[in-house]
């Protein structure tokens, strides 16, 4: 009997195994649908150096966000940083070449124009965005065409991946001798801001990341796009490789491209209901989902989970990332001087463009 107990177990543990490593792996669809989503990216531009007329080349990898033709990419993608000088180059043209079988070289379709990347995108955070504007031989699209039958689906860079994870990057490493390149690895770890709350800023792993690869996809087991393959180095402890999260730009991509259904960046003004006046400083609480206001009291409200904003220069408020569309939210506002206010579904997260809440708040008597 112990060694039917035994062998039993053994095979318990072989199918846990089993399905667990079926479970890590992303599915033929999704790892299709990835590769078809992502294109090879070239730049150029002229300028003078040493008072010669030169052409400068450059390029990397994208990730196309809709049918219409919006591509998220690397800031040192669609744009070149002389490595002389660290002087930004803005190009004259972006060329977008598409991959029709993942076993073949991509052509060049499109030319491509970056979007308001000043105002959503700082340089520091190495995101930008283009948009396919005219056709490869220079005449304007239709803005609503249908030009890719392939995109890929964001997701979230907090809730989907962790470390342990898998991990695929994928685009053209050397731009593209061949076909689109994927490499399999494991979330090593990850690095987050001391801030309060804390964001992501990089994702480690041991999947390959070569020059060329930069402003590609990297995707979950699920297929879910959570970050851009951003650089990589050979130090003293080996390989690593870092990828940009994807929640860094939601803002942006929520606000341009209406086929993710991202939802919008949650913002708004507190004011005094009297005045009008911006109520400086006031507390901001979303509760995450599962909690009402109801629930919440004096005694209580510590102990319960949220998201915590404070109001600044005339009480405006941004939550610093996108709240998931599938929920409802309820907030609490407390501020000196001023009754609590408490909402219930405060904001209607399936809009998918930018909104400006005024919320009023009474003065105590």
């Amino acid at each position: 009997m112990k060694v039917l107990h035994g062998s039993i177990i053994g095979l318990i543990i072989s199918y846990a195994l089993i399905i667990a490593s079926a479970q890590g792996q992303i599915s033929e669809k999704d790892l299709n649908n990835s590769l078809h989503s992502t294109v090879l990216i070239y730049g150029s531009v002229q300028t003078k150096i040493n008072d010669q007329d030169t052409t400068l080349y450059w390029g990397g990898s994208g990730t196309v966000l809709s049918p219409s033709g919006w591509i998220l990419t690397n800031y040192h993608v669609a744009f070149y940083q002389d490595p002389a000088d660290s002087e930004w180059y803005f190009a004259d043209n972006i060329q977008i070449c598409y991959n029709h079988a993942p076993d073949q070289s991509p052509i060049f379709l499109y030319y491509a124009e970056a979007k308001d990347y000043l105002k959503y995108v700082p340089l520091q955070s190495d995101y930008a965005l283009l948009k396919c504007t005219r056709d490869n031989t220079g005449l304007p699209l239709a803005e609503d065409a249908n030009l890719f039958p392939y995109y890929i689906h964001v997701g979230d860079s907090d809730k989907d991946i962790q470390v342990g994870h898998d991990i695929y990057t994928i685009g053209y490493p050397d731009y593209a001798f061949g076909s689109v390149n994927c490499s399999r690895g494991m979330v090593t770890n990850i690095i987050s801001s001391e801030d309060l709350p804390r964001i992501r800023m990089l994702i480690g792993t041991d999947a390959e990341i070569s020059a060329g690869n930069s402003g590609g996809a990297a995707v979950n087991r699920e297929g879910k796009l959570v970050g851009a393959p951003t650089f990589a180095y050979h130090g003293l402890a080996g390989y690593k490789g870092y990828i940009l999260p994807v929640n860094r730009v939601r803002e942006m991509i929520g606000a341009w491209v209406p086929e993710t259904e991202l939802g919008a960046p949650v913002s708004g003004r507190i004011i005094d209901a009297e005045t009008g006046r911006g109520v400086i400083g006031a507390a901001f609480f979303v509760l995450l989902p599962g909690i009402e206001c109801s629930e919440v009291t004096n005694e209580n409200w510590k102990e319960k989970t949220y998201i915590w904003i404070k109001s600044g220069l005339d009480g405006r408020f941004r939550i610093p990332f996108m709240l998931p569309i599938e929920n409802k939210y309820s907030a609490v506002i407390l501020a000196a001087g001023y009754q609590q206010k408490n909402l219930e579904g405060f904001y209607d997260i399936r809009n998918s463009k930018p909104r400006d809440n005024k919320i009023e708040i009474v003065r105590l008597r």
